[in-house]
């Protein structure tokens, strides 16, 4: 194509690690975009397959396309290698195993100049469908809103994470509040952007359009082999917990936007935690309990606004002598409290039809 690549509107960063059975379809996909003034920015994060082959020969027939080969070193360093070699005022990211529909990228630049957002999160549907469990399904399907400024209830109370695929971003705002990937986090690093990230928008806008189609299933993704081991599983929750609590803590967001940050933060890693032996319990839960006497420091915690159950568990995590060996009892009073009894008895029943389903 002989269009002038100077200034693209839209930037999609597309991570490529040994997908070469998807990447052509995904390409496929961008390419035929709408939206002509794009650029297609292929990090070859160290394949060993045919990716890199595939990956140009697309971008010798397309000069919007362009393949950068580094060793490898995941999905975040690969992401971020993009966002820092990103022309595009907008940043938008496209696993090399999903797919664009085809407005996805004109309908986000619209959206962008429509709300003045600084971050765009929209839907996504997954394919095969019957793989997706019904919470993944509503996880993927924001409203449309627009939250300005920040509110907690962005992380908590909308469909608008994880899943960092269904985000685009301004790069200015990128680049001037340094917001990357956490190369350090082989998982769930999405989860500690969107609570780096969000907090640091003026405006955020939500669309219900599902823009993104995103593949369930796929042998050797990051989401199947994340779940090989209940206690890795924990150990890569706890990573993710202690870093979304340095950025807080170190940002002093929890004082400003309130404290529910930290009972998810409790939320996120209890359940699992409870079900591991006595001896990997004791050691996981003493290293989280570390990092949140390290940024409770010289707080009060009978004065932060949280329920009691949120407060007790806490105050065990906190306890160095605590083994945390809970009770079914005490762990339903929790999720109760954290979430409500409909949602609690409605999360139950889809678990058991779900698993019915396998």
């Amino acid at each position: 194509m002989s269009k002038d690549m100077s200034r693209p509107s839209v930037s999609v960063v597309i991570p490529v690690y040994n997908v070469e059975a998807y990447l052509g379809e995904c390409l496929d996909s961008a390419c035929r975009q709408s939206l002509s003034s794009i650029e297609m920015i292929c990090v070859n994060d160290g394949s060993t397959d045919g990716s890199l082959a595939i990956a140009e020969s697309y971008a010798a027939n397309d000069s919007r396309i362009r393949v950068i080969s580094k060793e490898n070193g995941g999905l975040s360093s690969a992401r971020n290698v993009g966002i820092d070699a990103a022309r595009g005022d907008i940043i938008m990211f496209l696993d090399s195993d999903d797919l664009l529909v085809g407005n996805a990228c004109e309908a986000v630049a619209d959206r962008f100049v429509e709300t003045s957002a600084e971050i765009v999160t929209f839907g996504a549907s997954c394919f095969p469908e019957d793989a997706a469990s019904t919470h993944m399904k509503e996880c993927l399907s924001p409203r449309d809103a627009v939250y300005h400024p920040f509110s907690d209830k962005l992380l908590f109370d909308e469909n608008s994470r994880p899943y960092a695929c269904r985000s685009a971003f301004r790069r200015d705002f990128m680049n001037t509040h340094s917001i990357r990937f956490c190369e350090e986090i082989p998982f769930g690093e999405d989860q500690v952007l969107y609570f780096q990230a969000y907090p640091q928008a003026s405006t955020v806008s939500l669309m219900s359009g599902k823009l993104y189609r995103y593949r369930i299933i796929r042998k050797g993704s990051l989401m199947n082999s994340a779940r090989e081991s209940l206690a890795d599983r924990v150990g890569k929750h706890v990573a993710v917990a202690e870093r979304i609590l340095s950025i807080w803590t170190e940002n002093g967001w929890f004082e400003k936007h309130g404290w529910r940050t930290l009972g998810w933060l409790v939320e996120f890693v209890l359940l699992d935690m409870s079900k591991l032996d006595e001896r990997e319990r004791i050691s996981l839960k003493n290293r989280y309990g570390a990092s949140l006497r390290d940024a409770l420091e010289g707080v009060d915690l009978e004065t932060l606004p949280l329920g009691r159950m949120t407060r007790r568990m806490l105050e065990r995590m906190l306890d160095e002598d605590d083994e945390l060996s809970i009770s079914s009892f005490e762990l339903g009073r929790f999720y109760i409290e954290r979430r409500g009894i409909g949602a609690c008895v409605k999360r139950g029943i889809e678990a058991v039809l779900e698993k019915g389903r396998r």
